[in-house]
């Protein structure tokens, strides 16, 4: 039997219909379209590439590439490599047409406020990083229950200090519940003597919401010196 014209034009366009169905849920509708061929012009531009790159990034900083991107301010284009010598972040900056390093700007170690660094920063599953600056030798707390005594001081990542009880003259008792996160599980795993210097990222603070007209802004990563006296109960 033959099948008409009309019905083979019909499959053909339901066909075409599904492809394009297909075609459109294989779109990554987070990305910006490249409606003008920005990026394939960059690409058509750039002599250089990746491996070539990296490499001559990695000679000028002396350290390993973490990151490179193939950027075009509307008449160069080149490559924007981050790279780390040691706790040294190098920003490289290498032409795309000839190979050569524009720049090379090193960002010295970030320098946290209170008392110098000692050891090698530990990070735990909900992102919480501290150093031990003194590793105590008393008990621990039993759990988020215990109430504990305690000196601290707290900073802003800029160095402000919000709060001390160490300049007030006069420790600090609470039960580990009732502080935020950061600290219910920071100074619920120290022992009795131990100082510890916490970096506490804002969802394990105060968040997007803290007191308001209060010293720490929304979103704030705290820096806090803590040094547990005494396990009250």
């Amino acid at each position: 039997m033959r099948t008409p014209a009309l019905a083979l034009i019909a499959l053909a366009l339901v066909g075409t219909a599904t492809a394009a169905t297909l075609a459109l849920q294989a779109v990554d509708n987070t990305r910006f379209p490249d409606l003008f061929g920005d990026r394939q012009k960059q690409v058509a531009a750039a002599k250089v590439d990746l491996a070539a790159a990296v490499a001559a990034a990695e000679k000028s900083s002396g350290g390993k590439v973490h990151s490179a991107t193939l950027a075009s301010d509307g008449e160069a284009t080149r490559w924007d490599i981050v790279a780390f010598a040691g706790d040294v972040e190098h920003k490289v900056r290498v032409n795309a047409a000839t190979g050569e390093i524009d720049a090379d700007v090193a960002t010295p170690p970030y320098t946290l406020p209170g008392a110098p660094i000692v050891g090698e920063a530990q990070k735990s599953a909900s992102g919480l990083v501290w150093y031990d600056l003194v590793v105590g030798q008393g008990p621990m707390p039993s759990g988020p229950q215990s109430e504990v005594s305690v000196h601290y001081s707290g900073w802003l990542l800029d160095g402000t200090k919000f709060d001390s009880s160490v300049d007030r003259g006069a420790p600090a008792k609470f039960p580990l519940r009732g502080v935020i996160s950061g600290w219910t599980e920071g100074v619920g795993t120290m022992k009795v003597g131990g100082k510890r210097k916490f970096v506490i990222p804002a969802r394990l603070g105060y968040g997007a919401n803290p007191r308001p007209g209060g010293p720490i802004p929304p979103n704030a990563v705290l820096v806090f010196d803590v040094e547990l006296l005494q396990i009250v109960k």
